[in-house]
């Protein structure tokens, strides 16, 4: 599964082997046990991807998965999965559980869009 955090600063994904189900419900648990209130809701989330990296296509096959582009440079990849969050948050984290070889995928262009963004504000 793909966890994406979003912060005030930025958006990171990390690569989870354990399922969203799974981790939701560990997440949920630990938050109940320390009086904490999080709440969990399906919903989309998307990150953006350089337009110019092959094999976004490719991405396109995944269900849980649309394409639209954002701009000239960019295309704009969003997908199902649940938001977990602090109750009144504006932070939180997000999980989707795609095919393995999507989600190493979808992982690999995001670091190289990220790569590219730091190159061209140095």
């Amino acid at each position: 599964m793909l966890k994406i955090i979003y912060v005030e600063s930025g958006s990171y994904i990390e690569y989870v082997a354990q399922s969203a189900a799974a981790f939701v419900e560990e997440r949920l648990r630990f938050a109940a046990s320390v009086g904490a209130q999080l709440t969990a809701e399906a919903g989309w989330a998307s990150v953006l991807i350089s337009l110019d990296l092959s094999g976004i296509a490719a991405l396109a096959s995944e269900p849980k998965v649309s394409l639209s582009r954002s701009d000239t440079e960019s295309v704009e990849v969003s997908f199902a999965g649940t938001w977990l969050a602090a109750i009144g948050a504006e932070e939180g984290l997000f999980v989707t559980e795609l095919s393995v070889a999507s989600e190493h995928h979808l992982m690999a262009l995001w670091e190289h869009s990220q790569t590219r963004a730091y190159s061209l504000t140095d």
